[in-house]
Order: structure tokens, then C-alpha cells, then sequence
């Protein structure tokens, strides 16, 4: 393959990564029209596309991250909260490896992908369709918004080796910057950035942050540094039917591109070379081929 230079860092397609620096992935469509008859009416269908001798089904209350998450995207008050909690229930249905996690109620469906195993996510957006077309059918339902969400992390011995990795100017670390200029009077410590802006018709949602810590059962210093990218689309801009599978798709390129914008020419290299790279330059991550 031809060495990816300073020149055509942006020529890189997700295709040419033979490792990435996925923590998590969650794809998610919230919609309304959808009653828990609904569900239930459909249980037969959604065995028929996830399989019980792939998956095991549970039914289970929001979590509160869920039921926080999902107010936050709909500017619910925390008495509705509450009664949400109270009243809702969803179905989930776990990969047998319990790295992949499909959560089905009558506000969204979403897929959280867990790396510490290969997962395919093109699969995985025409199985989140999938899924929403059986709920389509009923005449009332309405898509409200698609979202893709990714959370890379790195774990790194020291600031300087982060920012091999993950670009100092767009991750905006300003106590790191200062401190190559006034090194006796600085002493970095916890960065935390958030970013929010409109992107061929998306919104993009961006949390950097870089944190210090140690190792367990050691004294060695070492920082996590993540970039979580949300990228939506807010359907009521539509002027025609929602595709799941191509606004997903579109969703995806966004996110790759805020992401090679966020990683320096010499880590995209490595992570087209792959693991080996990774590995000699002594960094930790959640890391698969």
C-alpha cells in the first residue's frame, strides 16, 4: 500500500484502517407512533432477524444514563423523568459474547457495539433498518432523529505521546501548548473540550478531554485521552422519507472525516499499517484488526 504522507492524509477511507481506536460505537433512531402493543405484536417478527441461538432477550427498566440521555435529547423535564422510569420498559437483546447490545422500546432502537471485539458496522446499520421497517409499517410512526455516536480513547505514558496521536491544535489543549513555551511555570493536568457545529446537515457533537491518572497497583503515571464524536440527524428538516441505512452511512462519513481532522499524519499511518505499529510505539488502547 502506498505510505500515506503529509499530503494525502484526507485521501484516507475507513477501508484503508487495519486498526481503529473504538472504545464503543451505538447507532440510534428515535422515533414516536409506536405503542408497547406494537411491540409486543412484533416480537415473532424481531426473532425472525435476531436469531435465539445468537442472542439472549431480557426485558428491563431505562437505565438512568438511558433515561438521562434520552431527556437530554428531547428537552424532557425531570418529573417526566420520573414518571418515564416509572412507565417504560425495554427489550434488549445481547450477542452471546455480550459485546453487542440491541435495545428496542417504543421511543428509539439503538445498537451499542462493544470493541473488545471486531465488529462490522456497515452489518450492523442495515440491521438497525432492518429493525425500524418492521415498526414502519404501523401508521402513526415517524422517525424523529438518527444518530451515530463514537467513543476512541488512547492510553498513553506520557502528554507527548498523546499528542503523537491525537493532534494538539484540533484537540485544543491549551496547558499542553503552553508548557512547551513556559515549561518552569506550567503543569498540566485535566483537558476537557466541547465542541458543537453543523456539518453538511448534520449537527456534530465533540467531547475531548484528556485525563491523568495511574495504573492499577502502580505508582506509573499514565493519561486517557478520548474523543467522542455524535453526529445526528434531525429529521424534521426532511423533505422526503428517511433511508436508515444511507443517513447512517452519511452520518459515518462525517464522523471519519472530524476524525482524521483529530489525528496526526504519523498515527493515521500507523493505524493503516495496524497493530504492530501501535504496539512498538508503547501505546494502549482498545485495538482490534
Amino acid at each position: 500500500m502506498t505510505r500515506i504522507g503529509k499530503e494525502n492524509k484526507y485521501d484516507i477511507v475507513p477501508d484503508h484502517f487495519k486498526a481503529n481506536i473504538y472504545d464503543q460505537v451505538e447507532l440510534l433512531v428515535d422515533f414516536h407512533g409506536i405503542t408497547k402493543k406494537d411491540i409486543e405484536s412484533a416480537q415473532e417478527k424481531i426473532k425472525k432477524i435476531l436469531n435465539p441461538k445468537e442472542y439472549s432477550m431480557s426485558e428491563e427498566p431505562f437505565s438512568l444514563d438511558e433515561l438521562q440521555y434520552y431527556a437530554e435529547r428531547h428537552n424532557i423535564s425531570i418529573f417526566a423523568q420520573k414518571r418515564m422510569k416509572d412507565a417504560e420498559h425495554v427489550i434488549r437483546f445481547y450477542s452471546k459474547d455480550s459485546t453487542e447490545c440491541i435495545t428496542i422500546s417504543r421511543l428509539y432502537i439503538g445498537i451499542t457495539l462493544s470493541y473488545e471485539a471486531t465488529h462490522n458496522l456497515k452489518s450492523n446499520i442495515m440491521l438497525l433498518a432492518e429493525l425500524v421497517r418492521l415498526f414502519a409499517e404501523q401508521e402513526y410512526f415517524e422517525v424523529e432523529n438518527v444518530y451515530l455516536i463514537k467513543k476512541d480513547s488512547i492510553y498513553c505514558s506520557s502528554l507527548y505521546r498523546v499528542y503523537q496521536c491525537f493532534d494538539k491544535q484540533a484537540f485544543g489543549d491549551i496547558g499542553y501548548t503552553l508548557k512547551r513555551r513556559l515549561p518552569e511555570e506550567i503543569r498540566p493536568l485535566t483537558s476537557e473540550i466541547y465542541n458543537v457545529f453543523e456539518y453538511n446537515g448534520a449537527e456534530v457533537k465533540l467531547y475531548k478531554s484528556v485525563i491523568p491518572g495511574t495504573i492499577a497497583r502502580s505508582d506509573e503515571e499514565i493519561y486517557e485521552a478520548t474523543l467522542l464524536t455524535i453526529v445526528v440527524f434531525d429529521t424534521t428538516n426532511a423533505d422526503e422519507e428517511i433511508d436508515i441505512v444511507n443517513t447512517l452511512e452519511k452520518l459515518n462519513q462525517i464522523s471519519f472525516k472530524v476524525f482524521i481532522h483529530h489525528i496526526t499524519e504519523s498515527f493515521a499511518e500507523d493505524l493503516v499499517k495496524g497493530m504492530k505499529e501501535m504496539l512498538d510505539r508503547n501505546i494502549s488502547f482498545s485495538l482490534y484488526m
